[in-house]
């Protein structure tokens, strides 16, 4: 049975990516707003522009999901995210490690902050950058 999903209502987000590596786990953090809400993935859409996705692994949580995808992109790309009602976007995280590292830490549990924001050795190497816009 094909289920499709109610996106009527949708909020969307863009972000556009220009990071060191060219490959990694790009990552949709989500938190229900409903009690019982619809599974995440039918109710969750994206478009990649100038990357490649694969196998997106979703993990849950308790009270969150997150979609775990690999993605190779050889030079700055974007991504427009559309989430339905029933669903809340958390986070649009890109992890410049393989996805099943990535998925592995998640169901380990423990802090879901997949952001490093420690000072690195060189700043100077440092060379990622995000944009993001959101519309409701």
């Amino acid at each position: 049975m094909a289920v499709s999903a109610d996106i009527s209502r949708q909020k969307r987000a863009a972000a556009w990516l220009s990071v060191a590596s060219n490959s990694g786990a790009f990552v949709l953090k989500l938190t229900p707003t409903v009690e019982r809400p619809a599974p995440a993935a039918e109710q969750v859409r994206w478009l990649g522009e100038g990357a490649q996705f694969r196998s997106m692994t979703p993990v849950v949580s308790a009270g969150r999901v997150a979609l775990v995808m690999a993605v190779r992109a050889p030079a700055p790309w974007s991504v427009t995210v559309d989430v339905g009602p029933e669903w809340r976007l958390d986070g649009i995280v890109f992890v410049p490690r393989a996805a099943r590292l990535v998925v592995a830490d998640l169901i380990r549990g423990g802090s879901w902050d997949l952001v490093d924001d420690s000072m690195p050795v060189h700043p100077r190497s440092l060379s990622t950058s995000v944009s993001l816009e959101a519309t409701a």
